[in-house]
């Protein structure tokens, strides 16, 4: 288990690195349930940062189909149209360079938290929130905030 692996399990309090970072507040019902569902997203993604990075095919076996089905059925066009969304191929590409690791989350009376630190002043971590998404959390429920 990787440093950011432990993070993912063990930093339950929504503790905050040194800047720079980034965090997430996300409102939605049942939070424990939907915040399980994003580790365990980013926890795949996390274990494969080391070494080679996995082909499409490889992804399709690594990740829950819960994720695939839900990701692999965007279209170019309700991606175009929708800037949350992304196509499959894409989301992938982007995670293999991302510049963000996953730090510690929070449940929340209202929902949770999730907390980055972040590796280079260019980031993007729409591919976090992107999962956030696909637990079934409307975009207007989860507010971002950054930290540099």
């Amino acid at each position: 288990m990787n440093l950011e692996q432990q993070y993912i399990q063990r930093n339950n309090l929504g503790e905050a690195p040194e800047v720079p970072y980034v965090f997430f507040l996300v409102s939605c019902e049942q939070p424990a349930d939907k915040l399980i569902r994003v580790k365990e997203i980013i926890n795949v993604i996390a274990s494969q940062q080391k070494g080679e990075w996995p082909s499409d095919e490889k992804w399709n076996k690594l990740l829950p189909a819960w994720f695939i089905n839900i990701i692999s059925a965007n279209t170019i066009e309700q991606v175009k149209l929708n800037p949350v969304l992304w196509d499959y191929s894409s989301w992938l590409d982007a995670l293999k360079y991302r510049e963000w690791e996953w730090y510690s989350s929070a449940i929340l009376p209202y929902g949770f938290k999730v907390c980055c630190k972040i590796n280079n002043p260019i980031y993007s971590i729409n591919t976090l929130e992107y999962v956030i998404y696909a637990t079934g959390i409307p975009q207007n429920h989860i507010k971002f905030t950054d930290f540099v």
